[in-house]
């Protein structure tokens, strides 16, 4: 199973539904949202997806991160985070 989603909260809303009843809901904002690197059993020990998301400026970026984008071929990100997921449902 793949699971992750790197998000900024825009606000909350409500919807309604069949019935007329009014649902509270979180409004989320995804921008620009890229994997940046995929660990494999193999060769890191366990199965992962690295996701980057909004843009960050080079100058603010470190040395090594910019070096990490470079070999992912991406534009340096906001923020990065890892999501574990299963072998199966890796991104070929």
């Amino acid at each position: 199973m793949r699971s992750g989603v790197i998000a900024k909260k825009v606000g909350m809303t409500r919807i309604y539904n069949d019935a007329g009843e009014h649902v509270p809901v979180t409004v989320l904002q995804m921008e620009n949202c890229q994997v940046v690197a995929q660990r494999t059993q193999e060769k890191n020990g366990y199965t992962a997806v690295q996701l980057g998301v909004g843009l960050a400026k080079v100058k603010n970026t470190s040395k090594a991160m910019r070096g990490h984008f470079a070999a992912a071929s991406v534009e340096p990100k906001a923020k990065v985070a890892e999501f574990r997921v299963s072998a199966d449902n890796m991104i070929d």
